[in-house]
């Protein structure tokens, strides 16, 4: 999943936007570790016998997709949850869906999480398009946030930059996002039974968890987003991670944009405004389930909307740097 996103010199001092809702801090030591490993090359033959096209790297590479797909497949319960390379696309999440979480260390473990909203219903009634909207009107923000995205050229509407401040600051605080590192926590839960809440993660919960709330969220305010569960290069020097982000449909671009609501941006005073700013990042393509199907260790280049720096997001083995075929 990557380290956070540290101080970015696009975004403004902290105190200069006062948020009006309860949040807990996120850290830019709130590490993030990742959700799944390598696993081996293919599947061994148990008869030891040579297979007619063993020797032809692209059936073995199209062997090897195949047989991944068929191992997420297996945790995948919803028709609108599509499996990937080691990964998932989903363009809903809803009660009851199970989405599979992939662990490994030396072994492939796999667990799903299922998603339970009756412990958010409560906590969300308020957190609408209208009651997020007023706020920004009365709260003093509207004007500072306008002015700030005019001032520095960013690409992007205030209107949707203000909603996407607030799901980040409520996505921290339904999960009770804090500083202290709960990756080994989380781990050892999910390793402890097949399926687990959404509800259990509370308190413990990395990337996938903050994405499928995030998700919820955004629904609620009426914006469209897809689920990307794959990997992040935050460098091409850099090996990938397991990472989860949102991707918007946004008709304003030709491209889609990116929130990578796991990883919250930093402002420049290093302070974490409602949960940290929205780390948000456009492509020069739409992306949607077919830019991923059938391709494997394949990422595709997002660009800051706050700099000129770039992560890569897709599909494709943790942590081996070589395999990655990066898009241009």
């Amino acid at each position: 999943m990557g380290d956070p996103i540290d101080s970015q010199e696009g975004l403004p001092q902290s105190e200069e936007f006062s948020k009006k809702i309860e949040i807990t801090e996120v850290r830019s030591d709130d590490k993030i570790p990742p959700d799944s490993v390598e696993n081996p090359d293919g599947v061994e033959n148990p008869d030891k016998k040579q297979l007619p096209d063993e020797k032809d790297p692209n059936a073995r590479q199209a062997q090897r997709i195949l047989e991944e797909l068929k191992s997420i497949d297996g945790h995948v319960q919803s028709p609108s949850i599509k499996s990937l390379y080691r990964g998932i696309w989903a363009d809903e999440i809803k009660e009851g869906d199970k989405i599979p979480v992939v662990f490994g260390d030396g072994e492939k473990a796999k667990s799903s999480l299922l998603v339970d909203t009756a412990w958010i219903s409560g906590k969300t009634a308020n957190f609408t398009k209208e009651k997020v909207d007023e706020i920004c009107k009365t709260d003093g923000n509207d004007e500072v946030l306008r002015k700030w995205v005019s001032d520095n050229g960013f690409n992007i509407d205030p209107d949707l930059l203000h909603r996407l401040i607030y799901v980040q600051a409520k996505m921290s605080q339904l999960l009770e996002i804090g500083s202290e590192d709960k990756s080994n926590e989380r781990a050892n839960l999910y390793f402890s039974k097949d399926t687990l809440r959404l509800s259990e993660l509370v308190g413990k919960a990395m990337c996938s968890e903050r994405t499928v709330v995030g998700k919820l969220l955004l629904d609620r305010l009426g914006i469209n987003s897809s689920l990307l569960e794959g990997v992040a290069v935050d460098d091409k020097n850099l090996a990938p991670v397991a990472h989860a982000i949102l991707i918007l449909d946004d008709p304003t671009r030709n491209g889609s944009l990116i929130f990578d609501i796991g990883r919250p941006a930093r402002s420049k005073d290093g302070g974490v405004v409602a949960g940290g700013y929205p780390q948000l990042s456009t492509t020069d393509h739409k992306l949607d389930y077919a830019t991923f199907h059938g391709k494997d260790n394949y990422v595709v280049p997002a660009k800051s909307i706050y700099n000129d720096s770039v992560i890569y997001y897709g599909v494709g083995n943790d942590s081996i740097l070589e395999d990655v075929n990066f898009a241009e």
